[in-house]
C-alpha cells in the first residue's frame, strides 16, 4: 500500500494476515448455523502437484531430502536447520519439510453462508500422510466451531480402518481435533479426517485495518476465518486444496486459485469450485453479483490468465485496472523472475475493507479501486495500492518470511516494489517520499522497533515501520549497490527461495553475492536498529593553495548512534550546469562529525543534499535560512523557499504527505513552510554565514 497512507494491505505471506502471526481471531459462536450442509462434490479433485522447482534451488534440494525422510532413510536431518532448536516445530517451506509426525497433503471444503446470522456451514476433508514410525495420535487445529459430524479413518497397506476422533475447545477461541489410531501408525500411512461444522462470525473483528468478514446487500466475504484445518504442531504447514462455495443462482463466488466453473445444484443453487495445486492454506472467498472481465485458464498457453470480478456498474471502468495489472506483472517479471502462478483473480470487496489482501493467485481490494480511471483523480493512489498487492505474488507468496522478524521480506519488499513501479511507469517519486515522511514525522521513539524485530507487530506504528520505513530502507539499498545489482540480487533470492520460507539473512547473502560486497553494516544499521539519519549540514567552497576548488561538506550527526550512508548531492553552477553526485559519509569511530571534500572544476552557486529524498533522513543547517548550503542567505534561498511556502506536513496531529516537503525550508522548525520562514530569510538576506569546520 501507499497513498492514501492510511489504507494498508496488512498481508503476511498470503496465509491469513495477522491471524497467522498473532493467533486466531476470536469469534463468537452463538450456536449451530441452520443452513443445510452440501453433499460432497460429484467429481474428485485434481491430483495435487507441487509447482516446478529447479533441482539446484534451495527448495529442490530440500525436497530431495524430504523424500528421503519419507522413505525412512533418515528424519529431521536438515543440516541448515538442525541446530536451530527454535524451528523444531516449524515447517521449513511449502513442502512442509520440518513438520513433526505427519504432513497435510490436501484439503477439500464445501462452504455455505448464512448472511443474516452471519455464519458458515462447512464440509471439510483433510488428507494426511504419516512421517514417523510408531505414533498413534495426530492433532489438527481449527477455528472455534460447532461440530455436527466428525469421523476419521486410517489407510494402511491397502486396508482401511476407523480411527477415534474428538474435538475440544482451547483457550476459548480455537478448536483442537485429535485423531487416535487403534494400532501404531507407519510411515506412509494415510489418515483422512471428515468434519461438518458451523460457526457464527463476528464481523466487527478486524485484522488491524482489514475486516475479517462482511455481510451486506452486495458482498458476503469471509477472508480471515480458518475454513481448513491447520497442522497443530507446525506454524508453516500449507497444503493443496479444493474450495467449493455454494451460492444462490443470482450470485457468483470468487476465491484465489484456478477457477473450475460452477455446477447447478438442487433448489436453483450453484456450486463454484477453485483449485489450489500449490501449497497454500488460504480459504477466503467472496460472494456477490459479480461480472467477470478477462478470462480463466486457457489450453495451449503458458501466459498467466487474468480476471477481474466486479459489480456490474464497475465493469467498464475496471478494464483500465486489468491493463495496469498486466503491466505490473510484466514489470516485476523482468526484475524478479517470471510470474510464478497459472493466473490471477482480482476481486472487488466492500469499502469497509481497509485496502487490499493478496493470497496466492488472488487479490482482494476495496470497491473504489475498481472505479479509478487512468489519468483521473485517485488513479495514482489506487495504482500504488494495486502494485503493492501484485508484488505480493512474489514477496509473501513465492518467497515467504520464516518468522515475525522477517515480515519485511513480504510487506517492505512489496511496498518497495510498488514504489519502484510508480516511479518508473508513472514518473513520480511521491510514494517513496511520502513513505519516508510518514515514518520520520509520526513514529514516536517509544513506538519504534527495528525492521527485524520479533515484536514489530506489537508496535502501534507497525504500518509506518514495516511498510513505510521498510520501503525507504530498500530504496537506500538500491542507492548503495545500484538498481541493476539490487534487481539481480532480488531475482536470485526469489529463485533460490521459490515456494520456500526465508530469513533476512538469506536476502542479505543474495545481495552480497550480486554486489560482491560485504553489506553486514547496512543490514545491521537498517534492519536491526531503530531510527533514521539525523544530521546538521553545512557547506562551503574552499580555494586550495594551488588554485583548485573544493566543496567541503560538514555532516554533524545528531542521533545517539552515528550512521554510515552515501549522501546524494546536487551542485548548481553559475552557467546553469547541474552536477548530480554522491559522497560517502562514514563517521569516525570516536565522533559524530564527518567532513567530506569534493573537488570541483568551477565554483558552485548552490549545494543541495538529497534533493530527491533517497535517504531516510531529517536534515538541519547551521543557519536555518541558508537552505542552499552555499554559505550565504540570499535571493536563491528566497526563491527556493517561496516555492514551498505554505506547504504543511503536520496539522492538528495529522500527517499530510507532500512530495515537495523538505525540512531545510522550514527555518523555524515548525514543520510548516510559511510566512515566519520567509520573514527569517528576508531579514538575513545577503548576510554571509560563518561556517566552522
Amino acid at each position: 500500500m501507499s497513498a492514501p497512507s492510511t489504507l494498508c494491505a496488512l498481508h503476511f505471506g498470503g496465509q491469513g494476515g495477522f491471524a497467522a502471526v498473532l493467533g486466531v481471531v476470536a469469534l463468537v459462536v452463538a450456536g449451530p448455523v441452520r443452513a443445510a450442509f452440501a453433499s460432497p462434490p460429484d467429481a474428485p479433485h485434481a491430483a495435487p502437484v507441487l509447482g516446478p522447482a529447479a533441482d539446484d534451488s534451495n527448495f529442490g534440494q530440500r525436497m530431495r531430502m524430504h523424500r528421503a525422510e519419507a522413505e525412512g532413510r533418515h528424519h529431521h536431518g536438515l543440516p541448515d536447520l538442525s541446530a536451530a532448536t527454535a524451528f523444531s516445530a516449524t515447517a521449513a517451506n511449502f513442502g512442509a519439510l520440518f513438520e513433526q509426525a505427519f504432513r497435510v497433503e490436501h484439503q477439500e471444503a464445501t462452504v455455505q453462508v448464512a448472511p443474516k446470522l452471519p455464519g458458515l456451514a462447512v464440509d471439510v476433508t483433510a488428507t494426511l500422510t504419516v512421517l514417523e514410525e510408531d505414533i498413534s495420535s495426530l492433532t489438527l487445529r481449527s477455528e472455534k466451531v460447532v461440530i455436527e459430524s466428525l469421523v476419521a479413518e486410517v489407510q494402511s497397506g491397502g486396508a482401511t480402518s476407523p480411527a477415534t476422533v474428538t474435538y475440544a475447545e482451547q483457550f476459548g477461541q480455537i478448536g483442537v481435533v485429535q485423531i487416535k489410531s487403534t494400532t501404531p501408525l507407519l510411515v506412509g500411512d494415510v489418515v483422512v479426517v471428515r468434519a461438518r461444522w458451523s460457526a457464527t462470525l463476528d464481523c466487527n473483528k478486524q485484522t488491524t485495518l482489514l475486516r475479517t468478514c462482511t455481510f451486506d446487500d452486495q458482498f458476503w466475504q469471509v477472508l480471515f476465518f480458518r475454513v481448513f484445518f491447520d497442522h497443530a504442531a507446525a506454524l508453516h504447514a500449507p497444503h493443496t486444496s479444493t474450495l467449493h462455495i455454494e451460492t444462490p443462482a443470482d450470485r457468483v463466488a470468487a476465491a484465489p486459485g484456478t477457477p473450475l466453473g460452477s455446477t447447478p445444484l438442487a433448489g436453483g443453487k450453484l456450486r463454484w469450485s477453485f483449485e489450489q495445486t500449490e501449497r497454500t492454506e488460504h480459504g477466503g472467498f467472496s460472494i456477490a453479483p459479480y461480472v467477470v472481465t478477462g478470462g480463466g485458464p486457457k489450453p495451449n498457453t503458458s501466459a498467466p490468465w487474468l480476471r477481474l470480478l466486479t459489480l456490474g456498474t464497475y465493469q467498464g471502468a475496471a478494464k483500465g485496472l486489468l491493463t495496469s495489472v498486466d503491466s505490473m506483472l510484466g514489470f516485476y517479471g523482468q526484475r524478479f523472475g517470471a510470474y510464478p502462478w497459472p493466473g490471477l483473480s482480482i476481486i472487488q470487496v466492500a469499502n469497509n475493507f481497509g485496502g487490499g489482501y493478496a493470497p496466492l493467485s488472488g487479490i482482494f481490494m476495496l470497491r473504489n479501486v475498481f472505479g479509478a480511471q487512468p489519468g483521473a483523480g485517485g488513479w495514482t493512489s489506487w495504482s500504488e495500492l494495486t502494485a503493492h498487492e501484485v508484488a505480493h505474488q512474489w514477496w509473501g507468496n513465492y518467497t515467504r518470511p520464516m518468522a515475525t522478524a522477517d515480515v519485511c521480506l513480504s510487506e517492505s519488499l512489496a511496498e518497495y516494489s510498488s514504489c519502484l513501479y510508480t516511479e518508473q511507469t508513472l514518473k513520480s517519486r511521491a510514494q517513496l517520499v511520502e513513505d519516508s515522511l510518514s515514518y520520520l514525522y509520526t513514529v514516536a521513539p517509544a513506538d519504534d522497533r527495528p525492521l527485524s524485530s520479533a515484536t514489530v507487530y506489537q508496535s502501534p506504528a507497525y504500518v509506518q515501520i514495516v511498510y513505510h520505513k521498510g520501503a525507504a530502507v530498500f530504496e537506500m539499498l538500491r542507492h548503495e549497490v545500484g538498481e541493476a545489482v539490487l534487481a539481480k540480487g532480488l531475482a536470485a533470492f526469489a529463485a533460490s527461495f521459490a515456494r520456500d520460507y526465508a530469513r533476512v539473512s538469506d536476502l542479505r547473502a543474495a545481495v552480497e553475492t550480486a554486489s560482491g560486497r560485504d553489506l553486514g553494516w547496512f543490514f545491521k544499521q537498517w534492519f536491526q536498529q531503530t531510527g533514521s539519519i539525523q544530521a546538521e549540514l553545512a557547506a562551503r567552497v574552499v580555494t586550495e593553495a594551488d588554485g583548485s576548488l573544493t566543496v567541503r561538506l560538514r555532516v554533524a550527526q545528531l542521533s545517539k548512534t552515528p550512521l554510515r550512508f552515501r549522501l546524494p548531492l546536487r551542485l548548481t553552477f553559475a552557467d546553469g550546469e547541474v552536477l548530480e553526485t554522491s559522497v560517502e559519509v562514514a563517521p569516525p569511530p570516536d565522533g559524530f562529525v564527518t567532513v567530506v571534500t569534493l573537488p570541483v572544476a568551477k565554483r558552485p552557486l548552490i549545494v543541495r543534499p538529497d534533493v530527491t529524498r533517497t535517504l531516510l533522513r531529517r536534515f538541519a543547517v547551521i543557519d536555518g535560512a541558508d537552505v542552499t548550503l552555499d554559505g550565504l542567505v540570499d535571493g536563491v534561498d528566497l526563491m527556493e523557499s517561496a516555492f514551498r511556502r505554505g506547504r504543511r506536513i503536520v496539522w492538528k496531529g495529522n500527517f499530510f504527505p507532500s512530495a515537495s516537503w523538505d525540512e531545510l525550508f522550514d527555518a523555524d522548525g515548525s514543520y510548516v513552510v510559511d510566512d515566519a520562514d520567509m520573514s527569517r530569510i528576508f531579514d538575513m538576506a545577503g548576510e554571509e554565514v560563518a561556517v566552522a569546520f
